[in-house]
């Protein structure tokens, strides 16, 4: 995520993402069991700044600075630094007052984007079954997943396959699309990212690793 005048901005936005790449950050979120809240992501900067040096109880350090900036801050080889710099400061010639829409509509697609993150949880835990005991055992997808509307089957997908290939994994866009277009096709068979198999038949969509999809068909 990148900050443009205090207000969190993804990346993802600009370099490409999925539509959650375009919402706001959230204001409040659960670590740990704890509530953490983000109650100045609307300040800009100058404005937090004016706020802590008009503090009089505000703490400067040896160098008598009431804040410090991270180095890399300044550096526009870093993508972030390149937005705050060259990108946010032109957008701010054209409309002075951008700070204020870009947070009302990545506000509004954060609403959007948390409502239809809370269907495909309910999806997932009523529409998918895992294979075996680990989830890198791979997925049994429910038949009635092909019924969904894509958007929100594509939410589902994605789910599956970070489960499937580990939270540290970068789902292909083209992985999704591959195991959404195979739902509801009897006889569907494909590979995607990972090496893991992709078949359909009238018991759902599975999705599993190659090895163990070979192992299967060679049973029968």
């Amino acid at each position: 995520m990148l900050e443009a005048d205090g207000m969190m901005i993804r990346g993802g936005s600009i370099v490409g993402t999925g539509p959650g790449g375009f919402r706001s950050m959230n204001y409040c979120v659960n670590i740990g069991g704890m509530r953490v809240c983000h109650p100045l992501l609307e300040l800009g900067r100058d404005d937090l700044r004016a706020f802590i040096a008009g503090r009089p109880c505000a703490v400067r350090d040896e160098s008598g600075e009431l804040w410090r900036e991270d180095a890399t801050n300044a550096d526009t080889d870093h993508f972030r630094a390149f937005v705050r710099h060259e990108i946010v400061p032109r957008a701010k010639g054209r409309n002075p007052r951008l700070l204020e829409t870009l947070t009302r509509t990545m506000n509004l697609i954060a609403e959007e984007d948390d409502m239809l993150s809370s269907q495909a949880r309910e999806l997932l835990l009523s529409k998918v079954r895992p294979l075996g005991q680990l989830p890198s055992e791979g997925f049994l997808v429910s038949p009635d997943m092909a019924q969904v509307e894509r958007p929100l089957a594509r939410r589902v997908i994605d789910r599956v396959l970070l489960l499937a290939l580990g939270r540290d994994a970068r789902i292909e866009t083209a992985s999704i699309e591959t195991c959404l277009d195979g739902l509801g096709e009897s006889g569907f068979v494909s590979n995607i990212q990972g090496n893991l198999a992709v078949s359909y038949n009238k018991n759902g969509l599975r999705i599993e690793p190659m090895d163990a999809f070979r192992a299967r068909r060679k049973k029968l």
